[in-house]
């Protein structure tokens, strides 16, 4: 079986298992009006960038709004921004000469493609009219840094993108949002590229990913160094491909809370980022409000190890 026929022999078992884009809907947790009031864009300016759980959405341009095959999200870009969800994780291959969106090489086009370009001009666009949005872009890159940073030029981003100095602690909301520096953007691939482009394991560590059931999410320390001042928590499960249903469960308040105290427990560190598959689905967005509200209120008994609010 050649390399194409075997994607959709796995993309058809996918439908046993709740993964394709025809598949009902599950229940979304939270009507318009809750998630605005959930949004990080009502956090305070004083709160430091590194002291918020940032809800994450896993592979977000591949969504079922934009019509891709065997998503990983429901809503497309702006759907999940306009949620609360200010964190994304985009996969970046090259595809006919231009910088694409893609989950896999070449023969993943079958399954949905966009050009960077096209979904860096409409997050331009939104935070233009979101000054007190602050977004966070995890690579993962099969592009030259170089490359990528032409895009970002191109779309207008670059004078937006917040570049850390190093041993430097990371700014206040506040402090980004009236500096206009409100997009992070860190990369696995980082080469020769200008101070904002990060290396994401060098600001990162994060938990394994690699579990097809709730049982087998791990709390231990993966790629990156132990160190670094910023924790991703990678919280999806996939029995086979993405899963509606296995994301509803997992994504359910008891279930992310009861790790997010464990994570607290036996890695010694406030999460960061908490990634999620069909991020929108369950409570996550509650999850993360009510999460960014203890540790504003002083009730996270772990929150001084790593990160804080400024007075």
């Amino acid at each position: 079986m050649n390399m194409f026929a075997m994607a959709w022999a796995v993309c058809a078992c996918g439908l046993l298992v709740g993964g394709a884009s025809g598949s009902p809907s599950a229940k979304v947790a939270a009507s318009p009006e809750e998630e605005s009031a959930w949004s990080p864009e009502r956090l305070p300016d004083n709160v430091r960038y590194d002291a918020v759980l940032w809800l994450c959405a896993h592979n977000a341009m591949s969504n079922s709004e934009d019509g891709w095959h065997f998503p990983n999200q429901q809503g497309k870009m702006e759907s999940l921004l306009d949620a609360g969800v200010h964190a994304l994780m985009w996969d970046v291959w090259m595809q006919e000469g231009k910088v694409v969106l893609r989950h896999g090489p070449e023969w993943a086009a079958v399954l949905g493609s966009r050009p960077l370009q096209d979904a860096l001009g409409d997050l331009k666009t939104w935070l233009d009219v979101r000054p007190q949005a602050v977004v966070t872009l995890i690579f993962e890159s099969y592009v030259d840094a170089e490359q990528l940073a032409v895009e970002f030029d191109r779309a207008g981003l670059s004078s937006m993108c917040y570049a850390r100095e190093e041993g430097k602690p990371w700014p206040t909301l506040g402090e980004m949002r009236r500096s206009g520096k409100r997009l992070v953007v860190m990369t696995d691939r980082p080469g020769i590229s200008p101070a904002w482009l990060m290396p994401v394991w060098k600001q990162c560590v994060e938990t394994p990913w690699q579990a097809s059931a709730a049982a087998e999410l791990k709390n231990t320390f993966n790629r990156g160094d132990k160190k670094n001042d910023l924790l991703i928590v990678n919280h999806f499960v996939t029995p086979l491909t993405a899963s509606r249903g296995a994301s509803e469960q997992v994504n359910a308040l008891n279930v992310l809370k009861a790790r997010e105290e464990a994570v607290r427990r036996e890695m010694g560190r406030n999460p960061n980022f908490w990634v999620l598959d069909f991020a929108e689905l369950g409570d996550g967005l509650r999850f993360a409000a009510e999460v960014n509200q203890s540790r504003l209120h002083g009730k996270t008994p772990a929150m001084e190890i790593k990160a804080g609010f400024q007075p």
